[in-house]
């Protein structure tokens, strides 16, 4: 008989679990466990080991099997939080070359995964921005050749619009001068002619603005549409009066005028107040 007990040997697949529970721990606090997250390649290593002993011993592991799947994809996924946790202690390299593991223990080697799919991304993100800048060129070069205006069209809406900033500015004569410019690239623009012509009444140029009205008079197709027009363009620089004065015009011309009717109701809005009947 012998005296005392011996101490009982844990089995592998014992082993095996009690590793799997020490790496679930160490990934559930890995951020902020600094060197201590190095454990858990450790314990990887060790579940490398135990595994197969485990299995020679007849043990049903299917359920340790899938447990490590999932701690080896949690691993990965958490692969950037190991990395900064090692950071202060030289990094995953430093800890590799003290410990020299086996190459096939990938979770010594995350650091090279990290950089690679970074890589990849960046190249991808690349690709993508070289796919785009070729179809804006294409784009471009599609606008340019089949679609884009001539140059005296770009001037002429230029300064058109310029002109008529500087006239709601108030700086009638910067205006005038824009839109004169205007005028001799599109000589029979009757809208210009009205702009200029309202300029020059509100410079106190009132002969010449009545040349200038005289002559945008035919290029309209009816005096129904000069009156509305100018009507239209004296609403612009809220000069209500004349706005009003050009609109009942129109509408003695023409009694069912919409355009005529809606002319007066924007002068009547613009005076803040409702048209006597």
């Amino acid at each position: 008989m012998v005296n005392g007990s011996a101490a009982v040997t844990p089995k592998p697949a014992d082993e095996l679990r009690s590793m799997l529970d020490a790496c679930e721990r160490t990934l559930g606090q890995l951020r902020g466990s600094g060197a201590a997250a190095e454990s858990i390649l450790h314990g990887l290593d060790s579940i490398a080991v135990l595994l197969p002993k485990a299995a020679a011993g007849g043990a049903d592991l299917r359920s340790e099997q899938a447990r490590l799947g999932t701690v080896q994809g949690q691993l990965r996924a958490k692969a950037p939080v190991l990395l900064r946790e090692l950071r202060e202690g030289g990094g995953l390299a430093a800890v590799r070359e003290a410990v020299r593991p086996d190459p096939s223990h990938w979770w010594w080697y995350l650091d090279e995964r990290v950089r690679a799919c970074r890589y990849r991304r960046l190249r991808r993100g690349l690709v993508s921005l070289a796919a785009v800048a070729a179809l804006l060129v294409v784009a471009v070069l599609v606008y340019q050749h089949f679609w884009a205006p001539d140059p005296q069209t770009v001037l002429l809406t230029q300064l058109q619009f310029d002109g008529e900033r500087f006239a709601h500015e108030g700086d009638f004569a910067a205006a005038l001068a824009k839109l004169e410019e205007a005028q001799r690239l599109q000589p029979n623009d009757g809208l210009l002619y009205l702009w200029r012509g309202v300029l020059l009444e509100a410079l106190g140029q009132r002969e010449e603005a009545e040349e200038l009205f005289d002559t945008a008079r035919p290029l309209f197709e009816s005096s129904v549409a000069f009156h509305l027009a100018r009507g239209q363009t004296y609403l612009q620089l809220q000069h209500l009066e004349e706005a009003l004065s050009d609109a009942n015009a129109g509408l003695q011309l023409d009694p069912d005028s919409p355009e005529g009717h809606f002319l007066v109701g924007m002068v009547y809005e613009a005076k803040g107040g409702s048209r006597t009947r």
